[in-house]
């Protein structure tokens, strides 16, 4: 079930959610709405410097999330050539 709401609605009603994810796969049409919407949103200036990956594999899955908690506490980190951090590179 997809819920349409307007711009004004969505922001009032924006949640943090912290909680447990269930382990089921998400619709590819709404996964496509998804990062339809992610990837026309605005950025700063319209430099569109964010990049998307989506990881279906569960092996793959628990090693972006080693991956994040490595750079999360310090360690692990890896930037490109003009010094930003990069994390699309999990090995």
């Amino acid at each position: 079930m997809v819920i349409i709401m307007d711009l004004f609605e969505a922001i009032e009603k924006r949640a943090t959610y912290r909680g447990k994810y269930k382990d089921e796969k998400v619709k590819k049409e709404h996964l496509d709405m998804i990062l339809h919407a992610a990837i026309n949103a605005p950025s700063g200036a319209n430099k569109q410097t964010t990049s998307f990956i989506v990881v279906e594999e569960p092996i793959m899955l628990k090693k972006a999330g080693d991956n994040r908690a490595k750079r999360r506490y310090g360690y692990g980190t890896m930037r490109d050539s003009a010094g930003s951090r990069n994390s699309s590179t999990i090995s």
